[in-house]
């Protein structure tokens, strides 16, 4: 089901973030900040390949592997319509990165996956294999969608729904979890995290944390609004909000967050 949503969201994922532009821009602050000319990094859940694209643009070394064949189809068609070239491409599960040899990686993004692992122990087998293809020392940014995020995204786009789903939102956000019917054709099973939860995901023995940050902070309902801005208010506002990208206050106003460690 997840594959198949992903599948058929193709040039939906590609277009989303040029809307949802805090969380891209956030995202992308952070990841640069971990990053020497030429890192050679390791996309991996990066859809069609937003972020992978910009990297490499900049003259990164990206490796881009998705559960989405047909992701995978868009970004290699990507790659001739523009000429800009990745390191690589490949359908790929997080849990199963057998393709690469141990130590490979400076940089591990991995903004995707952990969207959809509801189960304890698949979690640590993906965290385990992001771990083996970093090389010591390096980087890794997992992403997760917090459990505000259902209240946060109805109330944006679609308030009318505190009509109608407001028991499922409280159940959402009390479980974490969400599992569609057989037959829905939206957003696939999903994991919601608790911020506070996260670093506990991440063994002191293979990972030595470094921070969390909100990807769209404090400035999440107005997101859409400051897109209509003249880009000098829209980053000026943007500036603001990255200073308070690492405070519980933007955490917990946040969809995205992402946890940042090192691999020891």
């Amino acid at each position: 089901m997840i594959r198949d949503f992903y599948n058929n969201s193709v040039e939906q994922e590609w277009t989303r973030l040029d809307n949802r532009w805090l969380e891209f821009e956030t995202s992308y602050f952070y990841i640069k900040n971990h990053l020497t000319p030429e890192s050679n990094i390791l996309d991996i859940g990066g859809g069609p390949g937003k972020y992978a694209f910009r990297l490499a643009a900049e003259g990164h070394k990206v490796f881009l592997g998705d559960l989405s064949e047909n992701s995978i189809a868009f970004a290699n068609d990507y790659q001739i319509k523009t000429g800009i070239q990745l390191a690589g491409t490949q359908q790929l599960d997080v849990c199963d990165l057998r393709t690469f040899e141990e130590n490979t990686f400076d940089t591990v993004i991995c903004f995707g996956p952990f969207y959809h692992i509801q189960d304890e122990a698949q979690r640590e087998l993906a965290l385990k294999e992001l771990h083996r293809v970093t090389k010591p020392g390096g980087t890794i940014l997992v992403a997760f969608i917090t459990h505000y995020a259902p209240i946060y995204d109805f109330v944006k786009g679609k308030p009318e729904a505190i009509l109608s789903k407001k028991e499922q939102m409280k159940y959402w956000y009390s479980t974490g979890t969400y599992n569609p019917t057989q037959n829905n054709k939206g957003f696939p099973t999903a994991f919601f995290a608790r911020p506070q939860d996260v670093p506990s995901f991440f063994s002191n023995e293979l990972f030595n944390p470094l921070y969390m940050f909100g990807c769209e902070g404090i400035l999440n309902q107005s997101e859409q609004h400051l897109l209509a801005q003249p880009e000098q208010i829209r980053n000026a506002w943007f500036q603001l909000s990255l200073e308070f990208a690492k405070t519980a206050i933007s955490i917990n106003s946040s969809e995205h967050i992402v946890f940042v460690v090192k691999k020891r």
